[in-house]
């Protein structure tokens, strides 16, 4: 059971309801809600562990009317600016008005952040570049970028080729790399209705050569799709379906549900 004004507000509590789903400790543990009234959740748990305190609750599908921001955020980061602070990370972005309200924080607090987006397919430099927090969209590649050396403070490098070298080059003394790298069963599931034998995906690379490590964090957890469509919109946002063979692909168009793993580490890398 979960309960009191401490754990759950009461925004939260009010739009959960029978059935729903919530993910606790960054996904590691998974608990079904079985009742809901005004001032406390009856839950099964579904997959179990330590419940730590300070940890993040999520509830998928779920929206919940909260600020970006809170006022103590927007405190923090008008002293983080008086310091000379110059990387934030917001945790937890739900949308574009989550990105948008940050930029406007920090351009209230005299660091507006400088962000261009870079791709080495000019389709998707396009519709980044019809994006309101987007700067520059730029066609190229990670291996060459067309950034001056030692001239940024962060690169995101999301499920993409990890150039260390030519990452090291750009970033300033202290810059932050921040990777999203699938673990070895990242959907194993989906690899298993498509192929014969399912392969897992290659150990992470942790250490680069020119960075420090500083922070490693892994998400985990199943996802279960119930309609062909969700199926197939998946499948599509993956290399898979652009290197399957037509027969391969009917079989996954023929799947009514599919549960399949999601795997991947957020590791944040600092050079000296």
């Amino acid at each position: 059971m979960l309960a009191s004004e401490n754990m759950l507000d009461n925004l939260f509590k009010e739009r959960l309801e029978t059935r729903d789903f919530l993910f606790h400790g960054d996904g590691k543990l998974l608990v079904e809600v079985t009742a809901a009234g005004p001032d406390a959740l009856v839950c099964t748990v579904l997959r179990g562990g330590v419940l730590q305190s300070r940890k993040s609750i999520a509830a998928p599908g779920l929206s919940v009317p909260m600020p970006t921001l809170t006022s103590e955020d927007l405190a923090n980061l008008r002293i983080a600016a008086s310091c000379g602070v110059t990387g934030v990370m917001l945790p937890f972005v739900r949308g574009k008005q989550d990105i948008l309200a940050l930029r406007q924080a920090l351009a209230e607090a005299g660091k507006a952040p400088h962000i261009a987006a870079i791709d080495i397919s000019r389709d998707s430099a396009k519709a980044v570049a019809r994006r309101p927090f987007a700067k520059q969209a730029v066609v190229a590649s990670a291996f060459r970028l067309p950034v001056l050396p030692e001239s940024c403070d962060l690169i995101l490098d999301i499920f993409a080729p990890c150039a260390a070298e030519e990452f090291a080059r750009v970033l300033r003394p202290g810059g932050v790399l921040l990777r999203a790298v699938p673990l070895p069963r990242h959907l194993f599931g989906l690899k298993a209705a498509i192929y014969e034998k399912p392969y897992e995906n290659s150990p992470i690379e942790q250490a680069l050569p020119g960075f420090e490590s500083i922070a490693r964090r892994d998400l985990c957890w199943t996802l279960t799709l119930d309609t062909p469509q969700k199926i197939d919109e998946l499948f599509k946002m993956t290399p898979y379906y652009y290197k399957t063979s037509p027969a391969d692909q009917a079989k996954v168009a023929a799947l009514p549900s599919l549960s399949t793993e999601l795997a991947f580490a957020v590791l944040a890398d600092r050079k000296p």
